[in-house]
């Protein structure tokens, strides 16, 4: 097969203008001819690799952004996942507190409503108290406030336990549950 230059050399040696019945076998005409059916040929070749190659480049192109946009969405995903993660560490390092605030705050509520109840028709009945240390200066003044003396007997880790006289009134403090952890944790 001839290379370009070689074909585009043999071009430019056959004569542009030549008129039929120059010669006496037509030699030029059959050049000039064979000229164009040359040039229309290489042009098709050319063409047809050049189609080819586009092809290639632009197959070669089409699986390059299938695998960018695949690893695209891989760290999209991750960093998602990840600002998820953080999101929900940040909520329950601070929600589960105020939970566990808020339940030592109603489990109070219901055990000195219940001193209430018993103490209702009673002025300076002695309560003795068994409450965790931190409580024990806020519910000696609440029940002052009611005209209640007040005895601590000791102090417990989660019990609100009071006594008076033979009745015993007990309650558990709770805390944000497991299952409260878990949902905030998954969320």
């Amino acid at each position: 097969m001839k290379s370009l230059a070689a074909w585009s050399t043999a071009r430019l040696a056959v004569p542009q203008e030549v008129e039929w019945g120059a010669g006496a076998d037509g030699e030029p005409e059959v050049r000039q001819m064979m000229a164009r059916l040359t040039d229309t040929l290489f042009n098709t070749i050319v063409e047809a690799r050049a189609m080819v190659l586009h092809r290639k480049q632009s197959e070669i192109i089409r699986d390059w952004a299938k695998q960018q946009s695949y690893a695209l969405e891989s760290v999209f995903e991750r960093n998602l996942a990840s600002v998820r993660e953080r999101i929900v560490r940040g909520v329950s390092e601070n929600l589960l507190p105020l939970l566990n605030r808020h339940i030592e705050q109603k489990s109070l509520e219901d055990f000195l409503a219940a001193i209430d109840a018993q103490t209702l028709d009673t002025v300076g009945e002695v309560v003795r108290i068994s409450v965790p240390a931190p409580l024990t200066e806020l519910v000696t003044g609440e029940l002052k406030k009611r005209n209640l003396d007040v005895v601590v007997a000791g102090e417990s880790e989660k019990e609100l336990v009071a006594s008076i006289g033979e009745t015993r009134i007990e309650s558990r403090m709770g805390t944000a549950s497991l299952k409260a952890e878990e949902l905030l944790s998954n969320a």
